[in-house]
């Protein structure tokens, strides 16, 4: 079972959790391809005019605990941002984490835009002991991942 999760602030202004099944069946995303095939499945990813960047949590046996939307954006951006990425993370308990994005145009090659936000998220996850474990970019028909490509 896969889990969308969104945070909300409750009365109080504390952040919470919501849960909203995107699949009844047991998914194993243990490797870009697989993830690459839900993504397309489920969220139609590579298809979509506008970027989006997911977050993937897993726990420590790298079992998914649910996918959060980070950003929403243009047809060639979408905003990163280290706090939003691992203050999610953190509240869901996530052991390490994969960020997926899109580009509408199909073209998987990363710009010097998703290497830097890469290294970044990183860097953060480093110094909280909650690591990046792929950076992956969709198409329609491909996908890049960083880990198979030895980057990360």
């Amino acid at each position: 079972m896969i889990y969308s999760m969104e945070t909300y602030l409750d009365d109080d202004r504390l952040p919470v959790i919501e849960k909203t099944k995107i699949c009844e069946e047991k998914v194993t995303l243990n490797n870009p391809e697989l993830i690459f095939n839900f993504l397309n499945k489920y969220l139609r990813l590579g298809n979509r005019t506008e970027e989006y960047v997911y977050l993937i949590c897993f726990d420590t046996k790298s079992h998914p605990l649910g996918l959060f939307e980070i950003s929403h954006g243009t047809v060639n951006s979408a905003v990163l941002s280290p706090r939003e990425i691992y203050m999610k993370a953190l509240l869901c308990g996530a052991a390490n984490i994969v960020m997926v994005h899109n580009h509408p145009s199909g073209d998987v090659s990363p710009s010097q835009v998703d290497m830097n936000a890469m290294e970044r998220i990183k860097s953060v996850g480093e110094l909280l002991s909650l690591p990046l474990m792929d950076f992956i970019i969709c198409g329609d028909i491909s996908y890049f991942s960083a880990k198979k490509q030895s980057i990360l």
